[in-house]
C-alpha cells in the first residue's frame, strides 16, 4: 500500500510542471554561466555597474584602448598614486588644453624633461621665471644677445664741433636712449678712431629714455671735432 503512493510521476506530468514554468518566466543559469560571450558588444552602461564593481586587478593590461573611455570619463580620483608614468602616455597625447593652470610643479618635471623643442616662441614670460632661477649653467654659450637684456640697445654716432670741451674739463651731453629706465647702467662703446687724450663714456639714466654721457678733453689743448663718431650704447637693470 506504501509504495504505490511512492510512484514517480508520469511522463505527462513532468511536461505539465515545465510547461507551467516556462509560462511563469522562469530561467536557469549554471554559475559562472555569464561571460563576455553572453553580453553584446555595447549593452552595459554606466548605469548597469555598481559604484566600485570594478578594480584595477578586474582589468587586463592594456585591455582599454582610447574607444573605450568617454572624454572626462577618467578625473584624479579615477588615479592611484603613480597610476601613470610616462610608459602610459604616447608621444603628443597630452596637450596644454589637457593640462590644468598650475597643476605641474618642479616635482612633476624630470630633469632635461623640457628642451627648446618643447617650448612655444614668447610661450614663457618674466611672470613664469622665479628670481634666481636662472644662472649660467642654464645659458648656453651665445644664447643671449643685447636683444634679450632689458633696457637700451643702439647703435648711433657722435659729432662734436672743436673746441666743444676745454682743456682738462669734462661735459655732459644727452642721447635719446629708448628702452632705458631709470637707474640703468650705462655703457658706450666706441667703434671708431678718437684722438689722443680724448674720452668718451657712459654715466647714468635720470629720465627714461635719455641716457647722460660725458665728453673729456685731456689732451693738452684745445679738444679737436668729433665727426660721425660710430658708437654702441647698452642700458641694463
Amino acid at each position: 500500500m506504501f509504495a504505490s503512493l511512492r510512484r514517480r510521476p508520469g511522463h505527462a506530468t513532468v511536461i505539465a510542471y515545465l510547461a507551467l514554468f516556462v509560462a511563469l518566466g522562469g530561467t536557469a543559469y549554471a554559475a559562472n554561466e555569464w561571460t563576455g560571450e553572453n553580453i553584446v558588444d555595447g549593452s552595459l552602461t554606466a548605469v548597469d555597474l555598481k559604484d566600485n564593481t570594478l578594480g584595477g586587478h578586474k582589468i587586463k593590461d592594456h585591455s582599454l584602448q582610447a574607444v573605450d573611455m568617454a572624454p572626462g570619463a577618467i578625473g584624479a580620483t579615477e588615479l592611484a598614486p603613480d597610476a601613470v608614468s610616462s610608459g602610459n602616455v604616447v608621444d603628443g597625447s597630452i596637450a596644454s588644453a589637457d593640462v590644468q593652470d598650475e597643476t605641474l610643479t618642479s616635482a612633476d618635471i624630470a630633469p632635461n624633461a623640457i628642451g627648446s623643442s618643447e617650448i612655444a616662441t614668447d610661450a614663457v614670460n618674466a611672470t613664469e621665471i622665479a628670481d634666481n632661477s636662472i644662472d649660467t649653467g642654464e645659458v648656453q654659450n651665445g644664447g643671449l644677445t643685447v636683444s634679450d637684456l632689458a633696457g637700451a640697445h643702439k647703435d648711433g654716432s657722435l659729432t662734436f664741433s672743436a673746441n666743444a670741451v676745454a682743456n682738462g674739463r669734462c661735459r655732459d651731453f644727452v642721447v635719446s636712449s629708448s628702452g632705458s629706465k631709470v637707474g640703468d647702467a650705462v655703457v658706450l662703446s666706441i667703434k671708431g678712431a678718437l684722438a689722443d687724450g680724448m674720452l668718451v663714456m657712459g654715466v647714468r639714466v635720470e629720465v627714461d629714455n635719455q641716457a647722460i654721457m660725458k665728453l673729456c678733453n685731456f689732451t693738452g689743448g684745445a679738444s679737436p671735432a668729433i665727426n660721425d663718431l660710430p658708437v654702441k650704447l647698452l642700458t641694463f637693470r
